[in-house]
């Protein structure tokens, strides 16, 4: 499956806090979400709210399950019932 962005508890894919937002990818593999692919969707999100944005931050991947919920042990999930996260700090470029 291929990279996605995540909808944000407040409603919308980009959570604003100032000159930074946050976007979240949700995509099958650790690599998948941390690619160039997934970056530049980030960028592309953000670029509504945020003018020449550029990542601050990453906050490298995480596995969830069906709901969203991130898993703590992986050997609890069921096999192939997860899926990868990765939250993105977008900030104003100079």
């Amino acid at each position: 499956m291929a990279v996605t962005i995540v909808d944000q508890p407040e409603g919308g894919k980009v959570t604003v806090n100032g000159p930074k937002a946050t976007v979240t990818v949700e995509a099958d593999t650790q690599r998948e979400v941390g690619d160039t692919t997934a970056k530049n969707m980030a960028l592309n999100a953000a670029r509504g709210f945020i003018s020449r944005p550029g990542i601050s931050a990453q906050s490298g991947s995480y596995p969830v399950d069906e709901a969203g919920h991130q898993l703590e042990d992986l050997s609890k999930a069921p096999p192939g019932g997860f899926r990868f996260r990765q939250d993105f700090t977008i900030q104003e470029s100079m």
